[in-house]
């Protein structure tokens, strides 16, 4: 399964101090939600950006930029 890049944070709560539930836009266009740990979202930001590579559901291939 392919991972993506996230380029975009739709929304994120935190779970405890060290995991965040992230609902993210992936580079392939998909939207998932991920339990993600707490240091992969940068929210010192704007907009805040998680960091990180997220398997796509659909397996859609990675392509560049």
């Amino acid at each position: 399964m392919a991972s993506q890049a996230a380029s975009a944070l739709l929304e994120w709560e935190v779970i405890d101090d060290q995991r965040v539930r992230a609902r993210l836009r992936l580079a392939c266009g998909c939207v998932v939600t991920r339990e993600i740990a707490r240091d992969r979202i940068l929210d010192d930001i704007d907009p805040p950006r998680a960091v990180g590579k997220y398997p796509c559901p659909l397996a859609h291939p990675v392509t560049p930029d």
